[in-house]
């Protein structure tokens, strides 16, 4: 199942402030593998892509922690829609009012970053 979400911005423990967005957060998940896949992408293009232990839900409000112990926030969420005749990217580059270009290499390259981590 994939999720997607507008995030109004993103927050690592680390960085002292908020990183405004907007961003575009797409949480991936499979019945049979125990973490959630995520990847963040922005207009410049991708973010990250990490391989998640637990999310945490609150309204509008996600809290990712990595399989390394890394913690990210992203708030100000607002649900995207997956499915349509035009396919999923396509309809997200609309949603976000991003060139779908773009977003495909992203998301092609967060696949490829999260095929490479370490279990």
């Amino acid at each position: 199942m994939i999720k997607a979400y507008n995030a109004g911005y993103i927050k690592y423990d680390t960085d002292s402030k908020k990183r405004p967005g907007p961003y575009l957060i797409l949480e991936m998940s499979v019945a049979t593998l125990d973490y959630v896949q995520l990847i963040v992408i922005q207009s410049e293009g991708l973010v990250c892509a990490h391989r998640l232990r637990s999310v945490t839900e609150i309204a509008n409000y996600h809290r990712y922690n990595n399989l390394r112990g890394i913690h990210l926030g992203a708030g100000d969420l607002l649900t995207l829609t997956t499915k349509g005749d035009a396919g999923m990217l396509v309809l997200l580059a609309r949603q976000m009012n991003l060139p779908y270009p773009m977003i495909a290499s992203a998301f092609g390259e967060g696949l490829i970053r999260l095929s490479n981590i370490d279990e």
